[in-house]
């Protein structure tokens, strides 16, 4: 069982994470691997440390040896299980599906849906990139029916989406009555959320601070970061109609998850019966 904090304020999550840091700081600069248990291969494992040439970013290194799974992969598909208890049968949708995290949610879950981004392509079309046969989507405007699914997952995608509000609208609108949004995002570990860049009436871009591009598995050239959220994004999520959101916050060298994990959780209401 993964322990974790539950909280909607900033002041906790400091505190909480400031707590845990003995457990990272045992681990020395040079040090290039972290024994532990893997959540996905469910035996010991050793976790391989990329060198970091300036601040280590725990989220996107410490690859398991057996399944190559990172940190954020690994941990994301861990509290999907814990929070969700989901059986064989859930139909999750993930706003990607060229991903090795995607293949793992196929292997478990058959009916998991998944999709990615394309300008060039019709919403709810189907096109091949990287050897595989993927759906477009836009997640501003997806072409699912209501209540369509169990889950809904989005991981480091939503700080590339201009119009994020409608997209949090429409992962509230495709969940089934008592389903869950796990979200993960760049965070300020502030209050607000930091907006990079604007899209004005005419289509330009407006920089607001230096152009940030985030690697993209479709593109070689990344993908722009329009905004980096804060805590607020759980006022966003409420707007949105969610019924419940809150940070999910977390640290655990055992299971190879080093840094200041956060990952957001809306919750949509059951029906009344």
């Amino acid at each position: 069982m993964l322990q974790y904090l539950k909280t909607k304020s900033v002041e906790e999550l400091h505190s909480y994470f400031a707590d845990q840091l003995a457990a990272e700081q045992k681990v020395p600069a040079e040090q290039f691997s972290l024994p532990g248990r893997c959540y996905i291969c469910d035996k010991p494992s050793t976790f391989r440390i990329e060198p970091a040439h300036h601040t280590q970013n725990w989220r996107e290194t410490l690859a398991c040896e057996n399944c190559w799974l990172i940190n954020r992969w690994r941990s994301c598909f861990h509290l999907f299980e814990q929070l969700c208890l989901p059986n064989r049968n859930w139909t999750p949708y993930l706003t990607e599906a060229v991903t090795p995290l995607f293949k793992l949610f196929r292997q478990r879950y058959p009916n998991a849906r998944g999709s990615e981004y394309h300008p060039g392509r019709k919403p709810g079309a189907k096109f091949y990139t990287r050897g595989r046969r993927v759906e477009m989507q836009d997640v501003t405007a997806l072409t699912f029916d209501d209540d369509s699914f169990e889950a809904v997952l989005s991981f480091d995608v939503l700080e590339h989406v201009p119009d994020f509000h409608s997209a949090l609208r429409e992962f509230n609108r495709v969940l089934k009555p008592g389903g869950k949004l796990l979200l993960s995002v760049p965070f300020t570990f502030r209050q607000e959320t930091e907006l990079r860049c604007q899209v004005a009436p005419d289509g330009t871009l407006n920089h607001l601070l230096p152009p940030q591009y985030h690697e993209d598995p479709l593109s070689k050239k990344g993908v722009l970061c329009f905004q980096v959220f804060g805590m607020d994004v759980l006022d966003f999520m409420a707007t949105a109609g969610f019924d419940e959101a809150w940070a999910c916050c977390f640290m655990a060298a055992d299971w190879g998850y080093l840094g200041a994990n956060v990952l957001f959780i809306g919750e949509k209401a059951a029906k009344l019966t």
